[in-house]
This record gives structure tokens, sequence and C-alpha cells, in this order.
């Protein structure tokens, strides 16, 4: 899956820090291991998204880049 994935110049913990950082946008493939998610999901409660983490986690399963843009007017991104 090609996504778009947004990147902040320091960590973010809530909306108000949104407010003093640079955001730039970045493109992102999902490796997610299908297989893995299909034998650890918790059919019965889809809902607490267990399995969902450890699928798309692993080491090489997000490749970006190699380019950020950072929009001119990034604050009207936010």
């Amino acid at each position: 899956e090609v996504e778009l994935g947004l990147v902040f110049a320091r960590p973010i913990y809530r909306p108000a820090d949104l407010d003093s950082t640079y955001i730039g946008f970045v493109v992102t493939n999902d490796f997610t291991d299908r297989d893995w998610l299909t034998r650890h999901v918790d059919t019965k409660n889809i809902r607490i998204g267990k399995g969902f983490p450890d699928a798309k986690s692993l080491p090489g399963f997000l490749p970006t880049g190699p380019y950020v843009v950072v929009p001119h007017a990034w604050r009207g991104f936010a």
C-alpha cells in the first residue's frame, strides 16, 4: 500500500505541540505481514486492534523517502 506519511521535526505528544514544529510529507509503503496478522488478530474483538501493531512494525516494514516535502505554508496543513 502506498501511503502519505507525516514527518515532524520533533516529538509530538499533544495537539498543541503542532504549533511549534515543522511538518513534512513523505511517500511511504506499508508492508504489513498479512499472514502474521491473520494468525494473531483477535477476530472476536477487532476494535481493540490486537495483532495490528506487531504486523505493521517489524524492521523494514515502512520504507520511506527518499524525499521529504515541507510545504511553504506548512501551518495550513496542521
